[in-house]
């Protein structure tokens, strides 16, 4: 089995409170769940794993990369998609810039952003919406337009736990707008 997530002794302190504690785990490829009661640290775990918080203790391995070196972490954040729990939209982008501005965040070559932010738009369904302000969304169609968001920066193939379709700049077809 390819180990895809590599957790070994991660633990996770805020100020005095203990969120993980010496936690192990290995997962291969595929889906799979969190469940847990509130407070039980999924969020925390999550937000560790997408390396958008240092672990207080412990060793990751994340598709081969140690994020605990600086060189890695970056090479490994240009191949992860992380849809936080609360969605930070931008009230005055339309959705293409909303998408655009994390293509190029994300360092996809700037000759490739444009088509790929298009086709990531109208996979997702948000293709006559494009150029409508995040602002006039119905909060469904702001948080699909950041699956987009999330998969114009993938440059490999990406699987979610949305129940919309996985996407990568390869499986899209559509004109930019």
């Amino acid at each position: 089995m390819e180990v895809n997530v590599q957790i070994v002794g991660v633990t996770q302190h805020f100020g005095r409170t203990e969120v993980l504690k010496d936690m192990d785990l290995s997962l291969g490829s595929g889906v799979f769940g969190l469940l847990g009661p509130n407070g039980a640290g999924k969020t925390t775990l999550l937000r560790t794993l997408a390396t958008a918080i240092e672990p207080s203790a412990g060793q990751l391995r994340l598709l081969g990369f140690d994020p605990a070196d600086p060189g890695e972490r970056r090479a490994l954040q240009r191949r992860l998609g992380y849809l936080p729990q609360i969605l930070g939209c931008y009230p005055n982008f339309t959705v293409f810039e909303f998408v655009e501005y994390f293509a190029l965040l994300k360092e996809m070559p700037s000759g490739e952003v444009r088509p790929a932010v298009a086709r990531a738009i109208e996979r997702v369904g948000l293709g006559d919406r494009a150029r409508s302000k995040l602002k006039t969304l119905s909060g469904g169609c702001c948080g699909a337009s950041a699956w987009p968001r999330r998969s114009s920066t993938t440059r490999s193939s990406c699987s979610s736990t949305s129940p919309r379709q996985a996407w990568t700049p390869s499986s899209a077809s559509a004109s930019e707008p």
